[in-house]
């Protein structure tokens, strides 16, 4: 399992070697900082209160080498829920102490132990169970849920106060030589798969993950009859559904609505298998039918899927129940799931919302969001998506097209159905080409469906709202030198000049890089014509759009900025206004017209 991501905030420049030892010895570890710090980092930030929110809300952890005022302030009051999978620890300026601040027992406590390991500085642990008690009851392993019915506040205190368990935990990261074993105290640790064992004031009750459960449904089947077939199995056979750890299907159901939206509600993940992969231990299975062979091309689909999932030795503890439109089986692991098996078809979409208008984005990217369960994407792609119901929403911020690109990824091997949220068109400087690098580079084979889905991109919408000036050979150059050198720039552009294409330009320029574009129109300015038709494109198909047609020697660069597209036409592009409306903008195909055709 891939540790979790990791920030380390640095608000001062005297810092930095500091961050620099600690990204060293922390995996998936990057540097955040200040934009005031004049060096290197990997991310940077305006606003340290907003940068710490964000963080929080991708489930983030954070090393934040500052006062702990600082934090405290920049939170603004705005605690995450508790577990939510992102803790804070405050590392002081000079490295000697390391302070778990947030989800103490979720990851913050053993993180800020891990730093002073590294650092040969001192933890500094403030919550009573680990100081008193030597344990965290309330943060078990991966393979534990602590049932949330248990009275966790009470128990603990009751504990607190007389150290002493009825019985000795099973289980070593309970076990403590400051707590004692003694049968005349009425405070218990259990665990059971059983949802008959109750927690109370004196019994804390643990779920160990052992059970899969395994489903099968015909296409189109309710979700309310599926939700209640799941539901009464568990409670017949007397099982915790705080000890499934995932449910299991076939391939072919990864986008059936009634199996998604089951795994919303009872927050567990869905993994699906090819049948090629079920069929393997057909010899298990209790129910096996030749029908569904032919119709799926697996004996078995719910009994099968269970099995799998559960792992080799695991034992199927409930056949095959039926309904009309279903069927459900539950598998048991004979230890605790701690790591479900990869799945081999979940779906990452990557698609294009177009330059902005709803009426521009295809019927095929309004279905991918339909059925997609995780969106991802910058901020501001997402926020043109109509909110929608039972969605996950991952906001990124611009600079980090990695780490949405690794996200999604993960995702979609998990068996959700994802999609990585582009503006205008995916494979057009966006997310498209850094998806399938990431795939190319990795050693295994792609275990993920890759559906790329286009869009209409801002050139071409530029393009249509004034005319045709595409409508002979062009070239697309974006003008960004964060990947790509000013030099290799300058010669794309040197040759496409020469080859008289039809310019369009992307990322013209930023308030760090004004420079470059001057240049660029310079070199543009000295082989094309001075009445060369120009389109100046921002904001198309949104509320702010902005439309201008004018001529290449009335550029001015003062009013280019980096959400601007530029069409500058070859030798052959023409424009024409008449009646006194809008400017169009054409080149000729090549076609040899009659002049003054009639028209009938």
């Amino acid at each position: 399992m891939k540790n979790p991501k990791t920030a380390v905030i640095v608000v001062s420049k005297l810092n930095l070697d500091l961050a620099v030892l600690v990204l060293k010895k922390i995996e998936n570890c990057q540097i955040h900082g200040l934009n005031i710090i004049d060096a290197k980092v990997d991310v940077t930030f305006k606003n340290l209160a907003k940068h710490i929110q964000l963080l929080q809300k991708e489930k983030t952890n954070i090393i934040a080498i500052c006062s702990i005022p600082i934090i405290i302030r920049s939170l603004e009051g705005k605690l995450p829920k508790k577990h939510n999978g992102s803790c804070i620890v405050a590392l002081s300026p000079d490295g000697k102490y390391t302070v778990p601040l947030l989800d103490t027992h979720s990851g913050a406590n053993e993180l800020a132990i891990k730093l002073a390991t590294i650092l040969n500085s001192k933890p500094v642990i403030t919550t009573q169970s680990d100081t008193f008690l030597g344990v965290s009851p309330d943060n078990p392993p991966p393979g534990f849920v602590l049932d949330p019915d248990c009275n966790y506040k009470e128990f603990i205190s009751a504990l607190l106060d007389r150290r002493s368990l009825k019985n000795v935990p099973a289980y070593s990261w309970l076990k403590s030589k400051k707590i004692r074993v003694s049968g005349s105290s009425k405070l218990e640790i259990k665990f059971s798969i059983n949802s008959s064992i109750k927690p109370n004031k004196e019994l804390l009750v643990y779920r160990p993950q052992k059970l899969i459960i395994g489903i099968g449904t015909v296409s189109g089947a309710s979700y309310v009859k599926l939700k209640k077939l799941v539901l009464d199995t568990l409670e017949k056979k007397d099982l915790s559904i705080h000890s499934v750890k995932a449910i299991a299907t076939i391939d072919l159901k990864k986008n059936e609505r009634a199996i998604n939206k089951l795994g919303q509600y009872l927050n567990k993940p869905i993994i699906h298998f090819k049948a090629s992969e079920l069929n393997k231990i057909s010899p298990q299975l209790a129910n096996s039918s030749e029908y569904v062979f032919r119709t799926v091309g697996s004996h078995s689909v719910a009994e099968a899927a269970a099995l799998v999932a559960a792992g080799k030795s695991s034992k199927l503890i409930v056949e095959k129940n039926k309904s009309a439109e279903a069927t459900c089986a539950v598998a048991c692991s004979r230890q605790v799931i701690k790591n479900l098996p990869s799945t081999q078809n979940g779906t990452l979409s990557i698609i294009g919302l177009g330059p902005g208008s709803d009426a521009w984005r295809t019927i095929e990217v309004n279905n991918i969001l339909d059925e997609s369960t995780h969106y991802i994407g910058f901020s501001g792609y997402l926020d043109q998506i109509k909110k929608r119901r039972n969605k996950k929403y991952y906001r990124y911020p611009i600079g980090q097209e990695e780490e949405r690109a690794l996200k999604a990824i993960s995702l979609a091997r998990q068996g959700n159905n994802v999609a990585l949220v582009c503006s205008g068109d995916p494979g057009i400087f966006a997310m498209g080409s850094i998806v399938y690098e990431i795939l190319d580079n990795e050693e295994n084979e792609t275990d993920i469906d890759i559906k790329m889905t286009p869009g209409i991109s801002a050139f071409q919408a530029a393009s249509a709202k004034v005319g045709a000036p595409f409508g002979n050979d062009f070239c697309i150059i974006s003008l960004s030198n964060l990947l790509t050198p000013e030099n290799v720039i300058l010669d794309r552009l040197h040759a496409a000049l020469k080859g008289d294409f039809v310019l369009g330009i992307y990322n013209p320029t930023s308030s760090k890089r004004k420079y470059f574009f001057k240049t660029v129109l310079d070199h543009i300015q000295s082989v094309r014509s001075s009445d060369t038709p120009v389109v100046i494109a921002k904001n198309v198909g949104r509320k702010k759009e902005f439309i201008q047609c004018l001529k290449l020697r009335e550029i001015k660069s003062d009013s280019i900025d980096m959400f601007t597209v530029l069409i500058i036409g070859s030798s052959q592009t023409k424009s024409f206004t008449k009646h006194k409306e809008s400017t169009n903008v054409y080149t000729p195909r090549g076609y040899k017209l009659e002049k003054n055709r009639g028209i009938a």
